[in-house]
């Protein structure tokens, strides 16, 4: 379900349609000292700090702005009392690209900025890039194929096939590394503009049953007319 489309609908687009999702976890190595003598010790915190703030030139200063990329730092943890400077700072965060280029990149990137800007600071940066999920990228065929037979099955008013790219991933994609395919998305915000459905990942989710109908007959279409095809 895609809580920001109406519920009744569909959506899709050509091409790209959700990113890649690549897996950041960085540990920034310094040397803990007393928090009374700072220059006795290397500190994980501010150099890690500085890390992040210098990540977000890798997207506005490094990246072809004609192709989205997102880096976020999303967990930062470093030592246990206010009166210690930690050895270490941990950091974990994702990489999205909508194209395999970009993703190589911007994972060079990533790894320039982070180990040159530790290193500045007098630290050390143990960084891994845990690959994710691939580009999801519907084929152009099967695009036009959904979207006459949702038309067809629900209405023109009831189709959009435009649909923005999300940077969000989706599993679906390493289907269509295989073989053509095409994600498509089930609106399930009320129809009536009424206030809508949480975004997906958060605790107050809850999946719209006025939905239920639509996919049933979208899935019903495609598999009926895919057959009369064959």
């Amino acid at each position: 379900g895609w809580p920001s489309l109406p519920a009744g609908t569909v959506g899709l687009r050509s091409g790209p349609i959700m990113a890649s999702t690549d897996a950041i976890n960085l540990t920034i190595h310094g040397r803990g000292a007393h928090a009374a003598y700072p220059n006795r010790g290397v500190d994980p915190i501010v150099a890690a700090s500085h890390v992040v703030a210098a990540l977000q030139t890798v997207v506005s200063r490094q990246c072809d702005p004609t192709e989205p990329a997102v880096v976020t730092i999303g967990s930062f943890h470093a030592g246990t009392a206010r009166n210690v400077i930690p050895d270490t700072a941990e950091l974990k965060g994702t990489l999205r690209t909508l194209s395999e280029r970009q993703r190589v990149a911007s994972r060079a990137a990533i790894r320039r900025v982070v180990e040159q800007t530790a290193a500045a600071f007098g630290a050390r940066a143990d960084l891994e890039i845990e690959e994710g999920y691939p580009v999801n990228v519907n084929d152009a065929e099967l695009k036009t194929f959904f979207e006459r037979l949702a038309i067809e099955t629900l209405g023109g008013e009831r189709v959009s096939g435009d649909l923005p790219v999300s940077m969000g991933g989706e599993d679906f994609a390493y289907y269509i590394q295989q073989v053509p395919g095409c994600f498509w998305r089930l609106g399930v915000a009320p129809a009536d503009g009424s206030p809508g459905v949480e975004s997906l990942h958060n605790a107050a989710f809850d999946f719209n049953d006025d939905a239920l109908a639509t996919g049933v007959r979208m899935h019903c279409a495609v598999a009926w007319s895919w057959k009369q095809q064959r």
